[in-house]
């Protein structure tokens, strides 16, 4: 009945939190795609994708989170780390990919946004 709907939803939104969590952790890794975070949490592929369909998908979550470091560092006037070494940290070492992903989430250019 509604009272199992309401806790699944709830059990949901407490795997996606969680899950995010992990993914903030483990930011500063290449490596974290879909299925490397399906193996960190013990979660299935398609459960992953299944709790972030919503979002656009498991990928998606992922370069969402490290655009959200590279920006958040970049606001930050004491963080005067070169540009590159910033994205390298957020799990984006390639600064064309980068450089790309960064415009089409904000508009700007790195060095701009700074």
């Amino acid at each position: 009945g509604l009272q199992g709907r309401a806790s699944s939803v709830e059990l949901e939104a407490n795997q996606r939190s969680r899950l995010r969590q992990l993914i903030r952790r483990e930011i500063g890794s290449a490596r974290l795609s879909p299925a490397r975070l399906a193996q960190l949490s013990g979660i299935s592929r398609s459960r992953l994708y299944r709790l972030f369909e919503a979002d656009g998908g498991v990928a998606k979550v992922i370069l969402a989170e490290r655009l959200r470091a590279v920006r958040r560092a970049l606001a930050d006037p004491r963080d005067q780390r070169p540009i590159a070494h910033v994205a390298e940290a957020a799990g984006m070492p390639d600064p064309s990919t980068f450089g790309r992903a960064f415009r089409r989430d904000t508009g700007l250019s790195p060095g701009a946004y700074r």
